[in-house]
C-alpha cells in the first residue's frame, strides 16, 4: 500500500550555515488547504529527480529566515492567504529596516548675519539650475533688494546657474534704466560661459531706452549686430520693438525707423506698430498712419479662423511658413491689445483732414467693438464686427477722437453705446471728466448754432 507523500527535507547546509536543515510543507497538504481539493494519483508519473530539486530549492528565503519557523510560517502563508504572506513581508521589512540617517542640510552662504524664518527655506542649496532661479526671484520679491539676489546667484555654484537667472538680474537692472548695470551683469553671465538668448538682448535694449545716455542709439544698434553676427541669433519681434523704443525716445526720424524694420526679416508685433502709428501721428503723417493700420488688419484677416482658404492656397501657405521658419523663428499669433488702438486713434485725430479720414476711425470702431450710435446708423452701412472687449483707454481714446474732430455728439452717443453694451464697465474720474467736457462743448455749439439761425431770420 503506497503513503502520500507527505513531506520533504531539502538540505540547506551550503546556502543556509546556521542551520542545517528546513522542513518544507508537502504539496499535498498545499493542495489540501486550497478551495478546489485534489486526491494524490498513484499512477501518475513523478517528474524527474533533479526537477524536482529545482522545483523545491527555488523557493529561496531571505537572509532573516534563519529559522525553520519563519521558513514554515512563509509557505503556510502561500496556501492561507493574503494575510498571512502579507505580516510575513512585514516581518521581513522589519528585519532589514536600517535606521534612519539624518542627513546635513546644505546652505547657500551669502552673509554671516542670522536669516529670519521667512527666508530660510530660500537659501536651502537647490536641487537643479530651475529651482535655484525660481528662489533668486522670490528672495527678490521678499527682500525687496536687488544686491540680496545678487549676492545668492554669485554664492551659488555654476552648475546651478542659467541663462534664466542671470536675465532676471538684468531685466530688473533695465526696469530702473541702469545701461552700465545690465552691461556688467550681461559680461558676469559671459565669464561663466553662459550664451545670452533673444530675451537678453531684449533686456539689454529696454535698459538703453529708459536711460537718458547720448550714445544710447549706437549702443542699440551695437547689440542687435551682436545678436545676429556674434551669437547667430534672430531677431524677433521683441527685439525689433525695443530697439524702436530707444528710436523713440531719443526722437529718431520716422523714415530711419521704418528703414530698420524692413531691413530686420522679422514680422513688426502689436508693440512696434504701436510705436510707429504714435510717431507718424508726431510728425502728421497722414499715409503712413493708413499704411500700417493696413498692415493689421491684414494681420488680423490672415489669424482670423473663420477664414476659409482653397487647398492650393493651403499648400502655398505651408511652404511659405517652412521657409521662413528656416529664416527666422516662428512669429508670434497677432492679436490686437489696447495701446495698439489707441495708438491708431489718437494718430488718426492728429492727422485727419477730411471726413473720409473720421469715416475711417468710425468704421474701425464698429469693426472691432460693434458700437454703432445713431448718428453712424444714419450715414454708414453696418459691418461686421470682432467683439473685441472695450476697456477704458480705448473709450477715453474714442471720445478723444470724436472731440478732437468737433464731433460731441457723436462722442456722448458712443459713451452711452458703451454703456448700453459693455455693462461691465465702470468709468473713472478721467473718463468722467471727457465726458462733461464733451457736454460742455456740445452745448456751446447748440448756443451758438440757435444764435447763428437768429440773426439770419432777423
Amino acid at each position: 500500500m503506497s503513503v502520500p507523500f507527505r513531506s520533504l527535507l531539502v538540505k540547506t547546509a551550503a546556502a543556509r550555515p546556521t542551520s542545517a536543515c528546513v522542513c518544507v510543507q508537502s504539496a499535498g497538504r498545499r493542495m489540501a488547504s486550497s478551495s478546489a481539493k485534489k486526491t494524490w494519483d498513484p499512477t501518475a508519473v513523478r517528474p524527474p529527480k533533479a526537477q524536482r530539486q529545482r522545483q523545491w530549492t527555488t523557493e529561496a528565503f531571505t537572509p532573516q529566515e534563519r529559522t525553520p519557523v519563519r521558513a514554515e510560517r512563509k509557505l503556510a502563508g502561500a496556501g492561507a492567504g493574503a494575510e498571512a504572506e502579507t505580516e510575513t513581508a512585514k516581518e521581513a521589512a522589519d528585519a532589514t529596516e536600517l535606521p534612519k540617517q539624518r542627513t546635513r542640510t546644505k546652505w547657500v552662504y551669502v552673509t554671516d548675519e542670522k536669516l529670519s524664518p521667512r527666508l530660510r527655506p530660500l537659501y536651502v542649496m537647490p536641487i537643479d539650475s530651475h529651482v535655484a532661479a525660481i528662489h533668486l526671484k522670490a528672495i527678490i520679491k521678499e527682500t525687496g533688494s536687488l544686491e540680496a539676489g545678487i549676492k545668492y546667484l554669485e554664492a551659488l555654484p555654476v552648475k546651478l546657474q542659467s541663462v534664466a537667472a542671470w536675465n532676471t538680474i538684468i531685466a530688473h537692472h533695465a526696469e530702473a534704466g541702469r545701461a552700465k548695470e545690465a552691461q556688467a551683469t550681461f559680461t558676469k553671465m559671459r565669464k561663466r560661459g553662459f550664451r545670452p538668448n533673444n530675451y537678453t538682448f531684449t533686456n539689454l535694449l529696454i535698459s538703453l531706452s529708459r536711460s537718458d545716455t547720448p550714445a544710447a542709439v549706437e549702443r542699440a544698434e551695437v547689440w542687435m549686430r551682436r545678436l545676429s553676427g556674434e551669437y547667430n541669433l534672430y531677431p524677433n519681434e521683441h527685439n525689433l520693438a525695443a530697439l524702436l523704443t530707444v528710436y523713440e525716445k531719443h526722437d529718431m526720424p520716422l523714415d530711419e525707423m521704418l528703414q530698420t524694420m524692413h531691413s530686420f526679416d522679422v514680422k513688426p508685433g502689436k508693440a512696434s506698430y504701436a510705436i510707429l502709428l504714435r510717431k507718424a501721428g508726431a510728425e502728421g503723417n497722414l499715409a503712413v498712419v493708413r499704411s500700417l493700420w493696413e498692415q493689421v488688419q491684414s494681420r488680423l484677416v490672415h489669424n482670423s479662423p473663420e477664414t476659409r482658404l482653397s487647398s492650393l492656397a493651403l499648400k502655398a501657405q505651408k511652404i511659405a511658413m517652412t521657409e521662413d521658419a528656416v529664416k527666422v523663428e516662428r512669429s508670434e499669433r497677432f492679436e490686437l491689445d489696447d495701446k495698439l488702438v489707441v495708438a491708431f486713434l489718437h494718430s488718426l485725430k492728429r492727422t485727419a483732414e477730411t471726413d473720409a479720414d473720421l469715416a475711417m476711425g468710425i468704421h474701425v470702431i464698429e469693426q472691432l467693438y460693434g458700437l454703432r450710435p445713431p448718428l453712424v446708423q444714419k450715414q454708414f452701412s453696418e459691418v461686421r464686427c470682432r467683439n473685441e472687449d472695450l476697456s477704458l483707454p480705448v473709450l477715453d481714446a474714442i471720445l478723444h477722437f470724436c472731440g478732437s474732430l468737433g464731433q460731441f455728439q457723436l462722442g456722448l452717443q458712443y459713451y452711452k453705446e458703451a454703456e448700453k453694451k459693455f455693462p461691465d464697465l465702470r468709468p473713472d474720474d478721467r473718463l468722467v471728466e471727457v465726458r462733461e467736457w464733451l457736454q460742455t462743448e456740445q452745448n456751446k455749439k447748440f448756443r451758438q448754432r440757435r444764435l447763428e439761425q437768429r440773426k439770419k431770420y432777423n
